[in-house]
This record gives structure tokens, sequence and C-alpha cells, in this order.
């Protein structure tokens, strides 16, 4: 529930990013937040939940569809790049793609396109 609630705007603040509200969470796990739930959220969801918009170290913007496989690094999802000329999928997790590293979060207004067309392909 307080995923969802970082998530929506307030009555006096912007909503936060995916990527911000899930390291809240983690950085209160324990004070404010039960520590296996906020673990279980994370390890479902990863750093980036699937449908984030990312900035690849390459510079291309990518849209996050699928959280990685259980016990591999939470911080490499699998992507699709938001080219209109490919339906390729990055799976990061794997150890060919290990140069490709997401830089962070980018808000959906500042996307060219619509990212839910590659889930289309």
């Amino acid at each position: 529930e307080a995923y969802v609630d970082l998530l929506q705007p307030g009555e006096a603040s912007s909503p936060f990013s995916p990527e911000m509200a899930i390291q809240l969470l983690l950085a209160q796990a324990g004070r404010l937040f039960d520590p296996e739930l906020v673990g279980a959220l994370v390890g479902m969801l990863g750093y980036w939940p699937p449908g984030t918009i990312v900035r690849l170290n390459s510079g291309d913007l990518a849209v996050v569809s699928n959280a990685p496989p259980r016990g591999q690094d939470l911080r490499r999802p699998t992507v699709r790049p938001l080219a209109l000329d490919t339906a390729q999928v990055y799976p990061l997790y794997k150890p060919q793609l290990r140069d490709y590293v997401i830089q962070g979060s980018v808000p959906r207004a500042a996307c060219p396109c619509n990212p839910a067309f590659v889930f289309l392909l």
C-alpha cells in the first residue's frame, strides 16, 4: 500500500518515481516498513518495475519489460529499447550484457514515444 501511495501525487507533493519509491522503502525497512514485506516487493518488482522508462549508459531510452529472475541482480532487469526499428530485448542480468547499465528512470513526459508500444512488438 505504501508503494502505491508514493507513486500518487499528494496534496503538497509530486509523486515519487518507481525507482525513488523503492529506494525509500528499502531505506525505511525495519523502521517504518516490515523488512520481509519490502524484500518480497523488491524481489518481485526489482529496482525498476515493469513499465518504468530508463536511460541506459549508452544514452538510449528503454522500458523495463520484466524484473530479473529470482537470484539475479535486482538492478539488471530485462529492457526493451524505445527505438522504433527494433523489437529486441536486453536481459541485463545476462553476463554478455554486463556493459549495459541503467543510469536511472526517466519521466514519461520526457519520452519521445508511448512506451506501451514495446509490449505490442
